[in-house]
């Protein structure tokens, strides 16, 4: 009996505490900041209210079918800038959106994201639920924070397994695809709103599947994986492997000019590219310079410093 009642008592605990580590598992550790400076009609308090609510969707929301450790989970930020009121629970904003990758074996944290989603219209109303819109659409505020909790996804299992995001990527698609017809013709979700510089939730995705663009997508995994996370063991040949990854993102560029996952992929990565070539050979550097200057040529006098000796 004594053995019986051991072998319970472990058996539940065991289940106990898988059931505890379960529920800690989501994956995204999102930090919400919600500002309206020019707000005149809505309560403050609704904006704070605002705030938390979508910091918890964000954050406790099973995303996938993978189980991540707490200190596993995708950090980032949102910062949600309200630019207008319509009224007490209709509002414009601009979304600016970023997510940092953990390098291996180091203190280093590399941004994935940072995008600014100018002008989004959105509904709010105080304590009404923020839904998981992956398969159905509720509210356009639902939908942009389920998009790019998909896109972060999307962008960090790419940087771990080549073309690894697969999955997440395709999720978000298919929310576009599924958008009731008025929605899916504004707002960032269609193709002809950025149809003059092919910006906007529509063109991350049609940038993602577009056959150009594959080889930029496997440069993030040789990148990140082979260049990044291979720099504790050997310095020279990591800045080898990102150099090697740059020329990729270099061809994707020429293949399909002014892509939008080419200008993500410089929005966040410039100031890391110049600080980890600037001690590079001469060679090295100019060859990197003329590389960020082909593929972000509006950068071009920040990146003239990898020319100094």
């Amino acid at each position: 009996m004594r053995i019986d009642w051991i072998f319970y008592s472990v058996l539940v605990s065991f289940f106990l505490g898988a059931f505890a580590q379960k529920g800690i598992s989501q994956e995204l550790n999102i930090s919400v900041t919600v500002q309206a400076p020019n707000s005149s009609i809505t309560d403050p308090r609704v904006f704070k209210t605002m705030e938390s609510q979508i910091e918890e969707f964000l954050n406790t929301t099973q995303w996938t079918s993978d189980e991540f450790e707490a200190e596993e989970r995708i950090e980032g930020n949102l910062l949600i800038t309200v630019t207008r009121e319509i009224d007490a629970s209709n509002f414009i904003a601009d979304f600016t959106i970023q997510s940092i990758r953990p390098v291996f074996n180091s203190t280093y944290r590399s941004k994935l994201l940072n995008y600014k989603d100018p002008g989004i219209s959105f509904t709010y109303i105080e304590n009404q639920p923020i839904q998981n819109s992956s398969q159905k659409y509720f509210d356009n505020l639902s939908s942009v924070l389920t998009f790019y909790a998909y896109v972060i996804l999307g962008l960090d299992y790419d940087t771990f397994s080549k073309l690894g995001g697969e999955k997440y990527y395709s999720i978000a698609n298919n929310m576009i695809q599924a958008l009731p017809s008025n929605v899916a013709l504004s707002g960032g979700w269609s193709p002809a709103q950025g149809v003059a510089t092919k910006r906007g939730r529509y063109y991350i995705i049609e940038n993602v599947f577009n056959p150009r663009m594959r080889g930029m997508r496997e440069a993030m995994y040789i990148y990140h994986r082979k260049g990044l996370d291979a720099m504790y063991e050997d310095v020279g040949k990591g800045k080898a492997v990102l150099l090697s990854a740059l020329k990729s993102v270099e061809k994707a560029n020429n293949a399909y000019p002014n892509s939008m996952m080419v200008q993500l992929f410089t929005d966040s990565k410039n100031d890391e590219l110049i600080e980890i070539f600037l001690g590079a050979d001469r060679a090295e550097k100019l060859r990197v310079y003329d590389i960020l200057v082909s593929i972000d040529p509006y950068r071009a006098s920040k990146f003239a410093v990898l020319k100094q000796n």
